[in-house]
């Protein structure tokens, strides 16, 4: 995967103790325990000279998304059969995440931690596929879904959804949301969760 982002001309860091390190918790996987210093690793970037900038514009268009299309205070993400389905539940405030029935918390290098939230979700839905590395290149083959082209769209806010498409004609661009009356679909500023989602697979909402 490495090579494939470094391919792509992307600015990569990888691990650089001590400014990354691994945080061990129960029997969570070896790759999900992968945790980063933002200073120190903005201090490895400025020596390997990357630039400061930041993007040209959002990635999104923000401001007030209008009119819902139906309520959505539980969001469900069944992302494998050999896993456990991901929901978002509106609290009145913000949405809150579980896999099935337990709170996913984010957990701090002392072990400390809360339920992860977010005000917004986004959910892209998206063709899976199987990326090799190129030729000559090192790394294996690893699932990945495509952001470039089109697909479905679903906003959900305070509660809500709005449905619509997403679309991308190249990696350097920007999304382009639209909803289902050809109108933009707009984001609510706030602290934003985005999907990228198997076409295959089932969101549900309720």
């Amino acid at each position: 995967m490495q090579s494939l982002i470094r391919a792509r001309g992307v600015d990569f860091l990888g691990e650089t103790r001590p400014n990354t390190f691994r945080i061990p918790r129960g029997n969570r996987a070896y790759e999900r325990t992968l945790y980063g210093d933002t200073e120190g690793m903005r201090e490895v970037a400025d020596d390997r000279g990357y630039p400061d900038d930041p993007p040209p514009g959002p990635w999104f268009t923000f401001g007030d998304p209008g009119t819902a299309d139906a309520a959505a205070e539980e969001v469900t993400l069944s992302w494998s059969r050999d896993w456990s389905a991901v929901r978002w539940v509106w609290d009145g405030e913000q949405y809150t995440r579980f896999n099935a029935d337990t709170p996913h918390e984010w957990v701090d290098a002392d072990g400390e931690g809360e339920q992860i939230s977010a005000d917004t979700l986004l959910v892209l839905m998206s063709r899976k596929y199987t990326a090799s590395p190129g030729s000559g290149q090192s790394g294996s083959s690893v699932p990945s879904l495509e952001t470039t082209g089109t697909g479905d769209a679903y906003l959900f806010f305070d509660g809500s959804v709005i449905e619509g498409t997403w679309e991308r004609e190249a990696i350097e661009d920007f999304f382009t949301l639209t909803k289902a009356d050809g109108s933009e679909m707009v984001v609510p500023p706030g602290r934003l969760w985005v999907s990228v989602f198997p076409d295959d697979r089932p969101v549900t909402w309720q």
